[in-house]
């Protein structure tokens, strides 16, 4: 899993530490989270090292992020020097993302 970049047990824990995250918030909104988590882990298997290291590391942000944050609130404005970091795959994942979610919540 996720080649070379970190071992297994690492992989896993870091994965259970991100769905453990999602029990902050909102029951229908946790679901809706570990619907997309599941997907964005399955879909980065085979990526390349880079792309693994980038993702990991953007995951353990994301943990760093969620347990600063009080129970019951979720999500954080990303700078426009975040977004303009961001290749346009991942500014199209985000914009898809922030749609689902916003109908999921209506």
């Amino acid at each position: 899993v996720f080649g070379d970049m970190a071992s297994r047990a690492e992989v896993l824990s870091l994965y259970r530490q991100v769905l453990r995250s999602q029990k902050r918030l909102p029951h229908s909104l946790a679901q809706f989270g570990n619907t997309f988590i599941r997907e964005e882990w399955k879909s980065h298997k085979n990526a390349s090292p880079e792309q693994v290291r980038v993702f990991l590391s953007a995951w353990k942000d994301f943990v760093a992020t969620t347990q600063g944050l009080p129970t019951g609130e979720y999500g954080v404005h990303l700078s426009k020097e975040q977004l303009e970091e961001m290749n346009p795959e991942q500014r199209e994942q985000l914009r898809r993302l922030r749609t689902e979610a916003k109908d999921f919540l209506s």
